[in-house]
């Protein structure tokens, strides 16, 4: 009897793309997870990957922390905003194309974008002048 041919994903991994750190899930939802992007107040945002997606493009999936979710009034919060994130016009915001609320660990995926930190771009280039807020806060 034949095994069914295995499928390779090929990515091009960000260059900052920390290891997994113990404890961290090997997927969530349909993506596996191959590094840390970073992790802040809210959550951990993990590079990922969907198995099933032939064109094998990079996800940024953030699984949210659970403590501010205990009320289940704020999860159905996170839902509706969630949803309507994923209706924004995306020419200056990457809406999430994957989520999940209700998950023991809530998580929303949207393509990966490769860009500068803000505050390493100020550090970098700042202070930035009067124009480059402007455009930044229409950005926003």
């Amino acid at each position: 009897m034949s095994r069914p041919a295995e499928r390779e994903i090929s990515v091009l991994v960000p260059p900052h793309l920390a290891p997994l750190a113990p404890g961290d899930p090997g997927s969530i939802g349909p993506y596996v997870l191959i590094g840390r992007l970073g992790a802040g107040g809210t959550g951990t945002v993990f590079a990922a990957v969907d198995p099933a997606d032939a064109g094998g493009e990079l996800m940024a999936v953030k699984v949210i922390h659970p403590w501010p979710l205990e009320e289940p009034e704020n999860r159905a919060r996170l839902q509706a905003r969630l949803s309507a994130l994923a209706e924004v016009d995306g020419r200056c915001y990457v809406p999430p194309v994957a989520f999940d609320a209700a998950a023991e660990h809530p998580w929303l995926a949207m393509p990966y974008v490769a860009g500068l930190p803000l505050d390493g771009f100020v550090r970098d280039h700042g202070p930035l002048g009067r124009g480059r807020l402007v455009a930044l806060v229409a950005a926003l």
